[in-house]
């Protein structure tokens, strides 16, 4: 899924739902290559108490 994707160098790539397993999977496969990864979840377990959602970056 994510191999087949045309991704270019310094493109950003928004990854919802980041705590499932299939989001989790996908991130692995997009850090290996040369894009920013957004992931974005409800998780209460990363957004913390003050917000009702999480935005993370990965460069």
């Amino acid at each position: 899924m994510v191999n087949r994707l045309p991704l270019s160098d310094g493109e950003h790539v928004l990854v919802t739902g980041a705590t499932s397993n299939t989001a989790l999977f996908a991130i692995k496969k997009l850090l290996l290559k040369p894009v920013t990864v957004h992931a974005l979840t409800t998780s209460l377990t990363l957004s913390g108490s003050c917000r009702p959602w999480a935005l993370t970056t990965f460069a």
